[in-house]
């Protein structure tokens, strides 16, 4: 009968938006290049994962305004792109386009699940007493970071950082791994929220 068809049909969706997406972030840095790999998956059916073997980022004024120059290189294909973004109007950008959303991505925040969250850093400079002062900056930092964030965020076990200071040798190094889950049903309303907001 239809109402059988109906009804299955029915619990197929239910189920499927009461599932959850599980996204994993893998972001590591050495110096000045980037190494990006961000993972989803759906019910061990779906997996896509994206991953970006290196990315350089430099500031540079090519004239009167500030340009964020971004390389991405691929050892394996031996292909390099560059892209230049003029950094005042990428910042409005950011800003305007955070504005108009922020309903939706705070109500997103809200209800991810966060698994894992581990963030070690390394820091060097030729001084050893800037090398501590600055170790205990970005220590301080992190942790108030992590602290304005577990009002926000819901953490399944408590976030990891880690400030490690270099002596030895000048330079910086930053390793970041999260993994978080997200029900479909509510990408879903986040994205119909995000729709009902003003257009300016």
């Amino acid at each position: 009968m239809w109402w059988v068809l109906a009804a299955v049909i029915l619990a197929l969706l239910a189920g499927t938006l009461a599932s959850s997406l599980r996204v994993s972030i893998d972001y590591r840095r050495c110096g000045q290049d980037d190494r990006i790999a961000v993972t989803v998956s759906w019910l061990r059916i779906l997996k896509l994962k994206l991953s970006v073997p290196s990315v350089k980022v430099q500031m540079f004024l090519p004239g009167r305004e500030p340009a964020l120059q971004v390389t991405l290189q691929n050892p394996r294909a031996g292909e390099q792109k560059r892209l230049v973004f003029p950094t005042v109007a990428l910042v409005r950008r950011g800003l305007h386009l955070l504005t108009r959303y922020r309903k939706a991505v705070f109500y997103l925040i809200r209800r991810a699940q966060v698994h894992e969250f581990v963030w070690c850093t390394v820091i060097g400079t030729p001084d050893a007493a800037k090398t501590g002062f600055l170790s205990g900056l970005a220590c301080s930092t992190k942790a108030l970071l992590l602290a304005v964030a577990t009002r926000y965020v819901h953490f399944s076990r408590p976030p990891s950082f880690k400030v490690q200071p270099d002596f030895r040798k000048p330079g910086t190094a930053t390793k970041l791994r999260c993994s978080f889950d997200i029900r479909l049903v509510y990408v879903l309303l986040a994205g119909l929220k995000a729709l009902r907001s003003p257009y300016r």
